[in-house]
């Protein structure tokens, strides 16, 4: 690739980068004149954010156009050619997939995904949530119970908390079992 291709690879994927973060940017310095005011120190801070990561996408952009957008049309040229045209399909599957895992955002996005936190307790496919009714003269003692098992008192370790239940449909004999009522 000849220096000159380089250099107009830069300028149209710069523009491209600036086309797509300036109307953002002017999109927030408007929010913050008429409604966030926030510090200009926080303004600072979130500017220079923006501007970090147009440099980001910049080079991510650029290296996906020097080098990952030849590789790929090399594999494609070379696939196209096979006499098996059978392995066209799978060959793509394989790699989609593949693409697919590698994607930074799509990482990222997974991860950010699962350490998201509501009151400092992550969520996670693996929390539960466990509904326990009780008589009323048993709420105090079952719930220090439940916080001293699940270790509640500790940070992001997950909630508790009790709702009064006035009424309950379908499982009136295991109520009446529990109040001592036949």
């Amino acid at each position: 690739m000849s220096a000159i291709a380089v250099l107009e690879q830069i300028i149209e994927i710069g523009s491209s980068v600036i086309v797509a973060v300036l109307p953002l940017a002017a999109l927030f310095l408007l929010f913050q004149i008429l409604f966030l005011q926030l510090p200009l120190g926080e303004v600072k801070r979130i500017l220079i954010g923006t501007l970090v990561a147009s440099a980001g996408l910049f080079l991510f952009l650029l290296g996906v156009s020097i080098a990952l957008l030849p590789y790929g049309r090399a594999i494609g040229e070379a696939l196209g050619t096979l006499p098996q045209k059978w392995i066209l399909p799978a060959f793509g599957a394989l790699l989609g997939f593949v693409t697919i895992w590698g994607e930074p955002a799509v990482r990222i996005l997974a991860d950010q995904v699962e350490h998201e936190k509501i009151f400092g307790m992550s969520i996670e496919p693996e929390k539960e949530i466990m509904f326990t009714v009780v008589r009323t003269d048993l709420v105090d003692t079952v719930l220090e119970e439940i916080v001293r098992a699940a270790d509640l008192n500790d940070t992001g370790r997950g909630i508790a908390f009790v709702v009064p239940v006035e009424r309950v449909v379908g499982v009136a004999r295991f109520m009446k079992a529990m109040s001592g009522n036949p």
